[in-house]
């Protein structure tokens, strides 16, 4: 084609020229031309139409000339046509297509055949005639149809010319057109042609509707070429086929229709579906055929056109013309490529948008991923992301509809399976821009249906899918689908909305969206660039919609300049799979920009929309549409119930923009989804809608979660893999149930919700108990008998007279203002203690509240500890044992832990809704159930500990208003990941594992709900029992425990101090030595006191203190059950305190902070100007740059980044700022210059993992899942550092909390960022030095120590040439390898230096010669030295053992022995019991057995 031109049609002006440079010229130097506004109206196409229409001349007259020669052998006839057979033996279209069974029946019309079986019938229907009658009738019906079939098709025939008239005739005269018609047949002179019994009417409608189809089709093109019955030929050594299409009109822009005229009495909506098919397949073989020939037409259009006929008598009065776009059907098209040996050649693409995208993403790539087979590289790309080798035998496996029964494609050879791939590669290109093109016509032609169901596909349950993923686009009236052929090409569906300035884009895929593609670096979509521990963290899989997805931003900036991106999305149809960029946003615009970058282009510029307009906008039209009121009311739903008149008010502050989503949110839940829909499965309007509105709260409000990228774990041991391919994935006891909760990348944004709510609660709750205890201490400081008795339940004694007694049916406190038994002191403590209380139920002021009917005085029910009970003789010692030994495993009934009511909570219809945090008072509220409760139970049964009662609905009170938001924003997340996952075939079950753990993580951390069934408690709590009997036998007061868990941890601490010299960002053995001594110094003064420890403690959370263990641990006149096990368990929790507030200690020097902080009073305060990571910045806070020194200048301007970096963050986290005169909180705002703490959520968090992965995950927040559920709870008592030494040597590759606030880089130059402010005030990124440079928090690279170990130890395999040398110095240099190296050679030294000093202690020294103090350092020693054998530490975990049953049988079986005379009762104890076990030598030494024992 050397003298081929390039010509652009834009509004009908056409515009030639000589060489794509001159083309290229035009358009740089005209960019308004092509923008957004024109995208459907310009095409380019170089001059292949001419060459198109010579080819079908020539061939077409070929075959003319060569049938002239040809004597006709038989004519078979078809309902409108006769369908010639010569003596060249070969065969028609319709003959070839019923030989090979391109459709299920697809035989022709044959009279002879019909005849036949008519016969058959008639003499059923007639055989009891007599047999001259029977056949009288039967030839006389015979003949009568046989006329009737020779009626309609002259008829048949005659429409036929009638309709090729009227496409050859630029204008018709309607007038004379009868007549005219009539006399052109007449002057025709074929016997086959006659349309006398067509009536003028009848005529003048099929012309006046056919030339309204050829109006349509020639709208935005010029018809260049009309052929009429052209015929063309196939011949090869296994067919000879003939085909005469009706008619070929090649148009201006080189698109190619190839058009067949039905005439029939039926309506084509009600044809048979192999009528349907058979009419389909004919048009494809045509189309197969004219491809053969050589015509390469930039899209085939292949339109049926139905004539149906309505008769009255012998006439036919009446006509009904349509026009149908018959997508190719994939199966016959994949059969037609093999069948007539089409070549899989590329179809060309004709503009510089097409040709450009392919290029670019190829570039970024390195292959055509969406065009497979252009190109051996690429079509090697396909190849070996799809075809497998099985034995002798190559196979790849095809999508649904491409054959029927078996999808897997077997060849023997790789010739024939590389062939059978191509043409299935080929038919997957065609058949995705002809369904591209048909949906984007057929939304535009009948999306005025707003709730009606559009038919883009045959198939119906593909079609509602479609129909559900494009109803934004379909009840709003604003959206457009733009129609351009290069769009098309693409499979890319543009939609335009001009009333909102946004423009969509949604890929169509045949391809698995989710099919993984190995790139030559990596498996992230930077593969092409980098491998994946070189990528960003915000790293995205290398699969076909990711990738995808790259494309449409790439298209969104070759034509959104002025318009906002609403969004991106793929839809997949092979497996009703959809993926979209509203969660990933931030990731793919990263990610595209290294891209941009690495191929040379610009990097994006396209602004996303904001969701909260998405949502309003869809609110608005389904509120205003017509039809969609329609439907509410056919389904019962009266939007007035979710009427929200401000969401259509368009509001920049995000706070604002949440605020009324979720009231949105609420509504529909209450009304309709909590009970009556299943929210992730109603498919309807108003599911898309709360599917919207869910998705929008989980993105603002930072819950989102990427289940497509992150890490999907199993719940098995494997990580839901076999066992090599877990190893090899780095996967192997990373199981879902298994891993700790901050070690799960996949829930991190709602785990870090939750700590977040969990900081805010401690901060709320210590504000509230500071004031708090200054006026119990001064009431109790009153009463001298009561001040120095602290270990025992004294509220029977102070807070007895305060209640009053009068009232036996109900639990109420006196009236101070008229009770004359108060004294002074009681007086004025109870007033306060009311007011505060009536503050703390109702937000009232005393006066407001009784002004309002509140009864101010009747005190929550909170059931009594179990002594109180004995002392009120309700219960006697037995049950009241029972009881309290129950209440140690919290996992069984958690509320019961605190004596608060254990209702369930009601989940309604969906599981994923949540109810919210039960106020565990609500029953004590109600009074018909107050008064059950207390006549059930009686009085003496409820708790007058007025300090402790008051802590708990403080608490639970907090806890609800902090964490219901968190809850219903966490079921949002849920909701949405839920319902777009029903959309995708597989994805919910695939993330089924990861829903469920999040669900039971909010009921077991956040909502206090067991995990076990209701019927199965009564057993559970029984395990409970008697786990919590052994807890306190062989943990309590147990010191040999404390000097062994003492000795491991301070091993552990420095051996992890050690191994931090390979990182920087954590502390070094001289803070951790400073710290240790430190926190050891704060540890003998929290005997007496509430220490600086403390209180750092119940800040920031570092030592495993559960909020509710808070509430008992502040009040130091608690009840006795948590004073009993404060006490017995203060062996246990000292040590795991003293490590942990080491750790956090150490960060505190190491940062220069620990300084900041200062005890005042009953309070701690922290002053940000003392603290050293800002002291520069304090010091010229309000002095102007120009007049700070130079040499402190940078440090100033780092400092001040950093410092607001960090108020920033602490303002999202809705850190608290307190008044510790009154107890009043508030969030920070801000207004709020000074930040009320050192360390933000993020940077706590990052010491808390720290912590738990030295010395195991304790609280309840991060306990694995194994601990809280079914047989872990038996066989992971006095086991829970698992989890954490799992974490240690076995945690999957990745980044995670661990981590540090940088200076951020522009993701494509490397360069530092800094903030500046643009021309509207809107803070901006750049690269210029603007004094102000970008902070962003980086998490920490982690992996386990044994996959370190791997890389490092891989010597073999790099001497045999397996690892490259680059790989195996790399390995060498990674300083998180070399970490995890430090601390395995740090256990290791720990069971060698414990083993060795046992030794040297004890090694030579006889049995009968140690002593008791002896004997115990040695069973330390040897205790420590067992705690640094993995092999032990893990293998021991395969026992699968009840260590509590254990733990009692033994001891039952020593008393019994005792009993008996086999032993005594000493030994039984100081066997059997922890507290006891230092006195073992000496109680054996003093009780010995009889000799003969």
């Amino acid at each position: 084609m050397k003298d081929c031109t390039y010509e652009l049609t834009y509004k009908e002006i056409a515009r030639s020229f000589s060489s794509e440079e001159e083309l290229d010229s035009y358009i740089r130097n005209n960019p308004d031309e092509f923008s957004l506004e024109t995208a459907e109206d310009y095409r380019f196409s170089k001059d292949l139409t001419a060459e198109n229409i010579a080819i079908i001349n020539k061939v077409n007259n070929k075959n003319q000339e060569h049938l002239k020669k040809l004597r006709t052998k038989i004519s078979k006839y078809d309902s409108d046509e006769f369908d010639d057979v010569y003596d060249d033996n070969s065969i028609g279209v319709l003959e070839f297509i019923k030989t090979q069974g391109l459709t299920d029946k697809s035989e022709q019309f044959n009279l002879e055949n019909w005849e036949r079986a008519y016969r058959r019938t008639l003499e059923s229907d007639y055989r009891q005639l007599p047999e001259e009658e029977r056949k009288a009738i039967i030839e006389e019906k015979v003949n009568s149809e046989k006329l009737r079939f020779d009626q309609i098709r002259k008829v048949g025939k005659g429409l036929h010319k009638i309709a090729y008239d009227v496409f050859m005739n630029p204008f018709l005269d309607y007038s004379k057109y009868p007549k005219e018609v009539r006399r052109k047949i007449a002057e025709f002179g074929s016997e086959n042609i006659n349309i006398d019994s067509l009536s003028d009417e009848a005529i003048l409608q099929t012309v006046k509707q056919l030339y309204s189809i050829k109006k349509g089709l020639t709208a935005n093109k010029k018809i260049k070429y009309t052929f009429i019955e052209p015929c063309i030929d196939f011949k090869d050594s296994t067919y000879n086929i003939r085909g005469k299409m009706d008619m070929v009109l090649v148009y201006d822009d080189n698109t190619i229709d190839i058009i067949d005229f039905k005439v029939s009495g039926t309506n084509y909506d009600a044809w048979d579906p192999d009528k349907k098919a058979t009419a389909l397949a004919q048009l494809m073989t045509y189309q197969t055929m004219l491809e053969n020939i050589g015509v390469k037409p930039t899209n085939f259009n292949l339109k049926l056109i139905p004539i149906q006929l309505g008769r009255t008598g012998d006439s036919f009065t009446s006509s009904n013309v349509t026009s149908k776009i018959l997508t190719p059907n994939i199966s016959t098209r994949y059969k037609l490529f093999g069948l007539l040996n089409i070549k899989t050649e590329s179809q060309p693409l004709t503009s510089k948008l097409a040709e450009n995208t392919v290029e670019t993403v190829t570039k970024m790539f390195g292959f055509d991923v969406f065009n497979s087979g252009y190109d051996e590289a690429s079509f090697q790309k396909a190849y070996d992301a799809m075809v497998t080798k099985v034995g002798n035998s190559y196979q790849f496996t095809m999508i649904k509809g491409i054959i029927k029964g078996e999808r897997k494609v077997s060849k023997n050879s790789r010739e024939e399976i590389e062939k059978e791939l191509k043409n299935y590669l080929a038919v997957l290109r065609e058949h995705r821009k002809n369904q591209t093109s048909k949906i984007a016509q057929i939304f535009n032609d009948l999306k005025d249906s707003e709730n009606k169901e559009i038919s883009f596909v045959s198939d119906n349950s593909l079609n509602r899918w479609l129909n559900i993923n494009l109803t934004k686009y379909k009840i709003n009236p604003n959206w457009k689908a733009i129609q351009n052929e290069d769009l098309n090409a693409l499979g890319v569906l543009m939609f335009k909305n001009d009333a909102d300035r946004t423009v969509d884009f949604v890929s169509i895929m045949y391809e698995d969206i989710d099919l993984p593609l190995n790139l030559e670096k990596g498996n992230t979509i930077l593969g092409h660039l980098y491998s994946d521990n070189m990528s960003s963290s915000n790293k995205l899989v290398a699969n076909m919609g990711n990738i995808e997805l790259v494309k449409l931003l790439y298209l969104a900036n070759q034509l959104a300049d002025n318009y906002e991106t609403g969004e991106l999305k793929v839809l997949g149809l092979s497996n009703k799979s959809v993926i979209d960029d509203t969660v990933i946003r931030e990731k793919l615009e990263n990610n595209y920009n290294i891209l941009a970058n690495s191929v040379g282009i610009e990097t994006n510029k396209v602004r996303a929309g904001e969701l909260y307009a998405r949502v309003a906008s869809l609110y608005e039209a389904i509120v205003n549409s017509t039809s969609v009121a329609n439907y509410f009311r056919a389904n019962s739903i009266n939007p007035n119930n979710f009427k929200n008149d401000k969401l259509s008010e368009l509001v920049n502050d995000k706070a604002e923009q949440l605020k009324r989503l979720e009231k949105l949110r609420d509504a529909l839940n209450e009304h309709y989804y909590k009970y009556r829909f299943n929210a992730t499965e109603d498919n309807s309007i108003l599911g898309y809608l709360k599917s919207q509105v869910d998705l929008a709260i989980s993105k603002l409000s930072g819950y989102s979660i990427d289940f497509r990228n992150e890490t999907k774990l199993s719940g098995n041991i494997l990580g839901g893999q076999g066992l090599r391919e877990s190893i090899e994935n780095k996967t192997l006891f990373n199981s879902i149930n298994l891993r700790p909760q901050d070690t799960i990348p996949i829930i991190q944004a709602i785990y870090d919700r939750v700590m977040e709510a969990n900081s805010i609660i401690r901060n709320k709750y210590m504000a509230y108990k500071v004031v708090d205890r200054r006026h119990t201490d001064k009431f109790k400081n009153s009463n001298p008998g009561f001040r120095n008795n602290r270990f025992v339940n004294n509220s029977e004694i102070i807070f007895k007279n305060l209640i009053d007694r009068s009232n036996t049916r109900d639990l109420r406190l006196k009236d101070f203002r008229y009770d004359d038994t108060l004294s002074k002191d009681e007086k004025e403590y109870l007033e306060w203690y009311v007011r505060d209380l009536t503050r703390i139920k109702y937000d009232l002021t005393l006066e407001e509240a009784e002004d309002q009917g509140y009864d101010i005085f009747q005190l929550p029910l909170v059931r009594a500890g179990a002594l109180s009970r004995i002392v009120n003789n309700k219960q006697n010692i037995k049950e009241a044992l029972k009881d309290t030994l129950g209440l140690e495993d919290a996992t069984i009934d958690p509320r019961m832990s605190l004596g608060l009511d254990s209702s369930e909570t009601d989940f309604g219809k969906n599981g994923l809704i949540f109810d919210g945090i039960f106020n565990s008072f609500s029953l004590s509220s109600d009074p018909d159930k107050r008064l059950g409760m207390i006549e059930k139970e009686g009085l003496e049964s409820f708790d007058i500990n007025l300090e402790r009662i008051k802590d708990l609905y403080n608490y639970v009170v907090t806890r609800k208003e902090i964490l219901d938001p968190v809850i219903a924003n966490v079921s949002s997340s849920l909701c949405s990941y839920a319902w777009n996952a029903q959309l995708s075939n597989g994805q919910l079950e695939l993330n089924k594992p990861t829903l469920d753990f999040i669900v039971n993580f909010i009921k077991s951390s956040v909502l206090d709900m067991s995990l076990f069934d209701k019927d199965e408690k009564g057993l559970w709590r029984t395990v409970s029992s008697i786990k919590s009997v052994a807890s306190k036998m062989v943990l309590g007061l147990n010191v040999l425990s404390m000097a062994k868990e003492g000795l491991v941890g301070w091993w552990t601490l420095f051996n992890n101090a050690n191994a931090n010299r390979f990182d920087d960002s954590r502390f070094g053995i001289k803070e951790a030595s400073k710290a240790y001594s430190m926190v050891w110094q704060d540890g003998f003064r929290q005997i007496k006191t509430i220490t600086m420890g403390e209180h750092l403690n119940a800040q920031y959370g570092i030592a495993n203190v559960s909020e509710q263990e808070m509430v008992e641990r502040l009040n130091y006149y608690q009840g006795e059950v948590g004073r009993v096990n404060n006490i017995l368990f203060f062996t246990a929790r000292s040590p795991d305190f003293l490590h942990r507030m080491t750790v956090f200690t150490a960060y505190m020097l190491k940062d220069g902070n620990y300084d900041a902080h200062k005890l005042v009073g009953d309070h701690i305060e922290y002053n940000w100007r003392e603290d050293k990571r800002f002291s520069i910045y304090a010091k010229y806070q309000n002095t102007p740059e120009s007049e700070i020194p130079k040499s402190e200048l940078e440090t100033f301007q780092e400092q001040r980044s950093l410092y607001l970096t960090i108020w920033r963050q602490m303002i999202d986290e809705g850190a608290v700022v307190t008044n510790w005169e009154t107890g009043e909180t508030r969030s920070m705002t801000d207004d709020d210059k000074d930040i009320p703490k050192a360390y933000t959520v993020l940077e706590s968090n990052k010491m808390i993992q720290e912590a738990n992965m030295m010395f195991g995950y304790m609280d309840s927040t991060n306990k694995s899942m194994w601990f809280r559920k079914g047989i872990g709870v038996i066989l992971g008592q006095f086991q829970s550092y698992i989890t954490a030494r799992g974490a240690q040597y076995f945690l999957t590759p990745g980044t995670y909390k661990t981590g540090k606030w940088v200076d951020k880089v522009d993701s494509v130059t490397g360069k530092k960022l800094y903030w500046k402010y643009d021309d509207s005030g809107k803070r901006v990124e750049t690269t210029e030095n603007t004094g102000f440079p970008v902070k962003d928090w980086q998490g920490g690279m982690m992996e386990g120590i044994f996959w370190s170990l791997a890389s490092l130890i891989n010597v073999v395999n790099y001497i045999k040439g397996g690892t490259s040398r680059e790989d195996f110095l790399k390995a060498w240099n990674d300083p998180t390898k070399l970490r995890n190296l430090n601390l395995f050679l740090g256990d290791v030294g720990g069971l060698a230096f414990f083993s060795i000093l046992m030794y040297l202690l004890f090694g030579n020294v006889k049995e009968s010669d140690k002593t008791a103090i002896d004997k115990n350092i040695e069973l330390v020693l040897r205790n420590a030295s067992s705690e640094f054998n993995i092999w032990k530490t893990f293998t021991g975990q395969l026992e699968l053992n009840f260590v509590a049953w254990g733990v009692i049988t033994r001891f039952v079986t020593s008393l019994k022995d005792a009993i008996s005379g086999d032993s005594n009762l000493p030994r039984a104890f100081v066997s059997n019991v922890g507290a006891f076990k230092p006195f073992k030598p000496m109680i054996y030494d003093m009780f010995p057995l009889d000799e003969q024992e």
